[in-house]
């Protein structure tokens, strides 16, 4: 990817070649070091770079072509500028994006500024492989019904992204990341086989505890080897952080304000400032949250991320908005774009807040750990969800691990019907989050 020097010498090439053109051009380049430990034991190692480019072109009309390119060769930009410019006029003729000023955007944080620091130190791919051969091998050996480990692997990433436009404005960030996931199968005499896992993501693999995810990893397996039934009907529910949050995302119409736009939301925008949830529910977009790994520091649009406050005691308060979102809205740019040839917006990193403990529901509850099929259960238009998972019934202090269950229900009743959250945050791969309780779901288990 380029440096910003040669990011602007390429817009001056453009400019020069294609005189009072207007158009803006960003992307993103990521490359990837894997190991993967077979069942064989040997060890599978892979590279990969992805570089991913769109250029958008603004015609005299004020009209939009979109192009979608792999590489920044001049030559090439040059052809999409022209293509571009002839899709133009078939492109929307209303709210359409303006080319992003530098005045229109937020602070970006300076070079010094510790966010942008980059944290990670690359190791070799022998020494991923290593790490990953000793966490394999802790699960392995974490119980006798342990039977293998089939899914698993160690990266270590890098990301380069960039935005420039012919206004003068631009941006370049720089991150990586090392992240693992672990997961076992197993299965005690009598009962069916199960699987569970494991992930983990930290600046560095000096940082990241290969050998606590691997022992998560173990317990969760073992704790589910043993399931039974329960009868169907009503019961309250407890969502592991991890769990809510997965079913949250999965309803992500409820705070898009391009979703309202386009009638696609649960939302409207007179929802905005009215009761939603329960008010012991608070929820944020915190992009640059200290335990979000490698954060975007700016959107497709060059737009500085920021945090937003979505669900603030039970009232919503904000939405994700892009350029044109905020300026339907009348409000701020929140920097949560993504540029294609539909601009649209998504969320960076959830921080849900905690309450102040779980009481009763501890102890007489249905513990949903893992949420499963999310991309075939969720009707997200209609606000209804159906999902097979992995948890527990908890009574009287004991705990059955269940299987063959299913939860059912809807989202914006469910969110009034939280009851209590837990004192501490489970750390997620999309954000932070308590347990939450709810009162009362359907629960389905098959005979």
């Amino acid at each position: 990817m380029l440096n910003p020097n040669e990011i602007k010498a390429l817009l001056s090439k453009i400019q020069a070649a294609k005189p009072g053109v207007e158009c803006d051009i960003s992307g993103s380049s990521i490359a990837d070091q894997t190991v993967k430990v077979k069942e064989s034991g040997s060890l599978d190692q892979s590279a990969s770079q992805r570089t991913g480019v769109t250029l958008r072109v603004w015609n005299s009309q004020g009209r939009i072509g979109v192009v979608q390119l792999t590489s920044l060769d001049l030559g090439e930009i040059l052809l999409a500028v022209d293509v571009a410019l002839e899709a133009a006029p078939l492109g929307p003729s209303e709210d359409i994006p303006a080319l992003p000023k530098l005045a229109g955007v937020a602070e970006l944080l300076s070079a010094e500024s510790p966010e942008l620091v980059e944290k990670s130190v690359s190791v070799s791919i022998e020494t991923l492989g290593a790490a990953l051969e000793q966490g394999v091998s802790q699960l392995r050996a974490f119980h006798s019904d342990i039977q293998g480990v089939p899914y698993n692997a160690l990266s270590q990433r890098r990301v380069e992204r960039f935005y420039a436009n012919t206004s003068g404005l631009c941006r370049t960030q720089v991150s990586s990341s090392v992240s693992t996931y672990l997961y076992a199968r197993g299965q005690a005499e009598g009962h069916n086989p199960r699987a569970a896992g494991h992930w983990g993501e930290e600046y560095s693999l000096e940082n990241l505890n290969i050998s606590e995810v691997a022992k998560v990893a173990g317990s969760t397996l073992v704790a589910h080897l043993r399931p039974g039934k329960i009868p169907s009907g009503q019961y309250p529910i407890v969502f592991s952080g991890h769990a809510f949050l997965d079913l949250l995302n999965s309803f992500g119409n409820l705070f898009s304000a391009q979703n309202i736009l386009d009638k696609q939301s649960l939302h409207s925008k007179e929802s905005l400032g009215q009761e939603v949830a329960s008010e012991l529910l608070s929820v944020s977009d915190d992009p640059l949250h200290e335990f979000n790994i490698a954060p975007a520091l700016f959107d497709g649009e060059g737009t500085s991320v920021r945090k937003t406050t979505l669900i603030e005691r039970g009232v919503l308060k904000g939405l994700w908005h892009h350029s044109v979102s905020a300026k339907a809205f009348a409000t701020e740019n929140t920097g949560h774009a993504r540029v294609g040839a539909k601009m649209t917006v998504g969320p960076w990193f959830y921080n849900v807040a905690p309450g102040a403990g779980l009481g009763d529901f501890d102890k007489d509850c249905i513990w949903i750990d893992e949420l499963q099929a999310l991309h075939a259960g969720v009707n997200s238009l209609q606000g209804s969800f159906s999902l097979p998972f992995q948890g527990f019934r908890i009574q009287n202090g004991q705990k059955l691990s269940l299987e063959s269950v299913t939860v059912a229900g809807d989202i914006l009743t469910l969110l009034k019907s939280i009851s209590a959250l837990d004192v501490k945050q489970e750390r997620a791969s999309g954000g932070l989050c308590p347990a939450v309780a709810v009162s009362s779901l359907s629960i389905t288990c098959e005979s």
